[in-house]
């Protein structure tokens, strides 16, 4: 079969690393061919991955009638049997021209439990109407969007996936304590939240420092925040580094404040290094997190029990280090690499029967 993975861009993100990891295990068994729809927007990281494994790409480059265009002829030229899509724009553009260039399954992505108004209508006609299949990366979406009028039936969870390539992470006991959160500077991280614990938990815990890794549009808002609560002191925001790897290893907690999410890859990056996880009880969260087993779940926007809990972690190495291990140890059994790929593998299959 000849299939098309169709994403944004080739930067950092949930969406593009899920593709990039699907390109990856279905070429061994398919035509595969991922399309960025713009061209221009990549990151040396999944170059690197694509040409290693030797994945057919298309970049998509020009106004958006030329971009639609190119796509159009290069899914007539080759055939394409199945589109996977992402996010709105690819799931819009992959159902759409799809369907005109005569592909026969295209299946659009939802990565998220909560999709803005503006966007929901459009989301909820390519579900019911247009693409054949949506797969979901999260559980709590499906239950979500379906009381919103998305047709359950044409609903399919696939979870994340994460590549291990490390040996769990064993941390020696220190004074010092590193709290780490990684996302982009949007207001659906609430980052607010984030630093107000921290604040918090400062008056109780000195021997603290606390990272924030991304970047975005609200990158000066989380700068006056730090000020606000006279934190720039040990509060610390980083700006898309090269060295990731890094701040996760020298960090002893993970912290995510969302106020939504579908099935979180910096979460699931956080299990990969062994750390112990305090975040909302939002999305597939507790999919990834048990409470008191490899870390605790908050109600959004609790900044007083996120710092309860950040100082009980804070208080013991020995049970930093428990979950730590334990949250290894949950994502290398239900978010292999072979799971991923024997999922997808058998929901193409069965679109043959």
């Amino acid at each position: 079969m000849n299939i098309c993975i169709f994403t944004n861009t080739l930067l950092s993100g949930g969406a593009e690393k899920q593709a990039v990891l699907l390109a990856k295990v279905l070429n061994e068994k398919y035509n595969i061919f991922l399309v960025i729809y713009y061209g221009e927007k990549v990151e040396h990281k999944y170059l690197e991955i694509v040409k290693n494994n030797h994945i057919k790409t298309i970049y998509l480059y020009g106004n958006h009638l030329k971009r639609i265009f190119n796509l159009y002829k290069f899914l007539r030229r080759e055939k394409i049997d199945i589109i996977f899509s992402y996010l709105l724009t690819t799931n819009f553009l992959g159902g759409l021209i799809g369907k005109i260039a005569g592909v026969e399954y295209t299946i659009g992505g939802i990565r998220t439990s909560q999709i803005s108004k503006k966007k929901l209508i459009i989301q909820r006609f390519l579900h019911n109407s247009i693409n054949y299949k949506t797969i979901y990366n999260n559980f709590c979406g499906v239950e979500q969007l379906s009381k919103l009028g998305f047709k359950r039936e044409k609903s399919i969870v696939i979870p994340n996936c994460y590549e291990l390539t490390e040996d769990p992470v064993h941390r020696p006991s220190k004074k010092n304590v590193v709290v780490l959160s990684v996302g982009r500077f949007y207001k659906s991280k609430d980052y607010y939240t984030a630093i107000k614990s921290i604040a918090i938990l400062k008056k109780s815990f000195q021997d603290l420092e606390y990272y924030i890794i991304g970047y975005g549009i609200l990158e000066n808002k989380v700068n006056e925040w730090i000020r606000y609560f006279n934190a720039s002191d040990y509060i610390k925001v980083i700006i898309n580094p090269d060295n990731l790897e890094h701040y996760y290893k020298m960090a002893n907690i993970y912290l995510q404040t969302s106020l939504y999410e579908g099935l979180s890859n910096a979460i699931m990056e956080a299990m990969s290094f062994s750390l112990p996880l305090v975040v909302t009880r939002v999305g597939d969260n507790d999919k990834l997190v048990i409470n008191g087993e490899n870390g605790y779940l908050c109600t959004p926007k609790d900044s007083e029990k996120f710092a309860v809990c950040l100082l009980e972690l804070c208080n013991s190495p020995e049970l930093r280090e428990k979950f730590g291990q334990k949250s290894y140890q949950i994502l290398k059994y239900n978010y292999s690499l072979d799971k991923f790929k024997q999922q997808y593998i058998d929901f193409i299959e069965s679109l043959k029967k």
